[in-house]
């Protein structure tokens, strides 16, 4: 092959190069998603307030108490989780982060689970209604998580999916539980806890589609 001709595919093989941007810092992008969440969060408590009882259910009631504590710690770890399945070299802090989001989410299961008004019927209707508003307020957050982890190196597109749903779902269902005024723990657990598992494998597929898409 001529020097000439070696220089001119050089040329053409440069003239199709990027450059690449340094995938931000793991806590850095938390933090953003953090910062989005207390956004939305804000708003809504602004427009429909909190539960008017909020204080005295978190003091008395251990079941309402653990929800919170549990979907708190779900939502950062699977945000964190999704995150790092898009850098290679990262899954210790994967699973980590993602069994610290599902052992947060049973202990809090068990917690309600224990508690007197567990037994108490639950309406289809009022658990699928906090169910959906979690999904909607989840969206922002969702398509934040989507377009930091196409900027990563996404081998398995489904698993970033499911765990960033679950992540992002459990922390708009802590907005839910904090202005619904339900009060038996057998709605906490189908409706609250239960959103984020429930949304992450209905939506799961569709994101991971559209994150293939994207990604190609």
């Amino acid at each position: 092959m001529s020097d000439e001709r070696s220089q001119r595919l050089i040329r053409e093989l440069a003239a199709d190069l990027r450059p690449v941007a340094l995938f931000p810092q793991l806590r850095s992008l938390v933090a953003s998603v953090v910062l989005l969440w207390a956004s939305v969060a804000a708003t809504v408590l602004l427009v429909l307030g909190p539960r008017a009882d909020l204080a005295h259910v978190l003091a008395s009631d251990r079941a309402y108490a653990a929800v919170v504590l549990g979907l708190t710690l779900a939502g950062i770890g699977g945000v964190l989780a999704g995150l790092a399945a898009c850098v290679p070299g990262r899954e210790s802090t994967r699973l980590a982060a993602l069994t610290a989001a599902v052992s947060a989410l049973t202990v809090a299961g068990v917690a309600c689970l224990s508690s007197p008004s567990a037994a108490s019927p639950t309406d289809l209707s009022s658990d699928l209604a906090c169910v959906s508003y979690a999904a909607l307020l989840s969206l922002p957050l969702v398509a934040w998580i989507s377009s930091r982890a196409l900027r990563g190196f996404i081998q398995e597109p489904s698993r970033v999916a499911v765990i960033a749903l679950f992540g992002a779902v459990a922390m708009t269902a802590l907005v839910v539980h904090l202005f619904c005024p339900a009060a038996a723990s057998s709605h906490f657990l189908t409706a609250h806890l239960g959103a984020a598992p429930l949304v992450a494998l209905i939506a799961g597929v569709p994101l991971s589609v559209i994150l293939q898409r994207l990604r190609g």
